[in-house]
């Protein structure tokens, strides 16, 4: 869980770039195993799975990821460059 807590600080960063309009939304799977993180731009068009993300880079069933908010933020701000200017201001 800490891992995943760590998304929402990597947002927190997101939000401090400018990308006020980024929305997260947490949820658990519907068998409850697993928790999951969707972002959306600021009209809902467009979505990215921030959690999906996180698992094809570390692993985060196994290990603490050590990276910050901040690196997070900028390994995020460099993969998803075009969704994340559809949720500035």
């Amino acid at each position: 869980m800490l891992n995943l807590q760590k998304l929402l600080f990597m947002i927190e960063e997101l939000h401090k770039r400018g990308y006020e309009s980024l929305k997260a939304i947490p949820s658990l799977s519907p068998s409850g195993a697993s928790w999951r993180l969707e972002l959306f731009n600021a009209d809902w068009s467009q979505r990215e799975s921030a959690s999906k993300w996180l698992e094809c880079h570390f692993k985060i069933e196994k290990e603490e990821i050590t990276e910050s908010n901040v690196e997070l933020a900028d390994l995020f701000e460099r993969e998803f460059f075009g969704f994340l200017q559809l949720c500035k201001g």
